[in-house]
């Protein structure tokens, strides 16, 4: 029998961008495995290992443009959604 802490295992890890100085929180959450540019903007790529995908995907959206989704696709189009959601409220882009 296993006692203690544990935490529990990710049911996913996301690979994200991350814009370079932004974003701190998710920066600490995961694990920068690489560099790439988004948009002519560098960034770094981070793997989360995420417990509760769903609930992800407002906290990654409420990043804005800071942070983008690269995989799962299923979290990109969630958090995709929320963004979209969010320019409908407020009319559209100017």
């Amino acid at each position: 029998m296993v006692t203690g802490d544990s935490e529990p295992s990710p049911v996913t890890t996301a690979r994200v961008w991350v814009a370079d100085g932004r974003a701190a929180g998710v920066r600490r959450r995961g694990t920068v495995v690489g560099r790439t540019t988004v948009d002519g903007e560098e960034g770094d790529l981070v793997e989360i290992g995420l417990l509760y995908p769903e609930s992800a995907a407002d906290w990654i959206a409420a990043q804005g443009p800071d942070v983008v989704v690269f995989e799962p696709d299923v979290l990109a189009k969630s958090v995709q959604d929320r963004l979209e959601a969010v320019v409908a409220r407020q009319g559209g882009v100017s």
